[in-house]
């Protein structure tokens, strides 16, 4: 079960291919047995594997919320009746709105009244990160209150560099000492006087998808 730890609040999915072994075989099981994961926008599905919960469930936004075909596509509602799993990644970015649809969702797949209708729902993320833009925090959702919440309390991904953790953990919680500030302002004045082909022939320009790097 400590493997399964994972699933924290302060844990990037992205950075899936750095965990330990055992966490990573981990993670590779729950995907193996459990399905598929949905994340909010398409960068974290596409780098987790994943479809977003938009395109996976064929919802859609409107003045009067959401809608989707789910219920009235036969080929659609047969997949989805099958579905066993829920595993939703940066959880924060979920507004309460949608989670609670979802919920609702399956439960009309099933024709039931119980939360999700029943099946498993991993749900994965920092509240400390982006919020919703609009609509309310997915802690408001209905739902919320049967999850059970499993915390990171180590750093997996920069546990090799303590200052680092130190500082985006200051960061996150707004809670910047004058050390830290002064870090940053330094970090920014390097990154200022790097000739532009340095700026532009970076990472996130050349590929934006972990898989695309591969």
């Amino acid at each position: 079960m400590d493997d399964l730890k994972i699933l924290p609040q302060i844990f990037l999915s992205v950075t899936i291919l750095e965990l330990p072994n055992e966490q990573y075989q981990a993670l590779t099981t729950i995907f193996m047995y459990m399905g598929r994961a949905d994340a909010p926008t398409g960068v974290v599905a596409q780098n987790i594997g994943g479809k977003t919960i938009h395109s996976e469930l064929h919802i859609v936004f409107t003045g009067g919320g959401f809608q989707t075909h789910a219920l009235t596509d036969r080929e659609l509602k047969s997949h989805l009746q099958k579905v066993d799993t829920i595993i939703i990644d940066e959880i924060s970015i979920v507004s309460a709105e949608l989670l609670d649809f979802v919920s609702n969702l399956f439960a009309n797949l099933h024709e039931n009244s119980i939360a999700f209708s029943g099946i498993n729902v991993i749900v994965v993320g920092d509240l400390a990160q982006l919020p919703p833009i609009t609509s309310q925090y997915v802690f408001c959702a209905t739902v919320w209150t049967l999850f059970y919440p499993l915390f990171l309390r180590t750093s997996q991904c920069q546990n090799n560099d303590l200052q680092f953790y130190a500082l985006l953990e200051e960061v996150r919680t707004s809670n910047i000492s004058n050390n830290t500030w002064q870090m940053l302002q330094q970090k920014h004045s390097q990154f200022l006087i790097r000739p532009i082909i340095d700026i532009m022939l970076n990472t996130t320009h050349i590929v934006g998808f972990r898989e695309n790097a591969q």
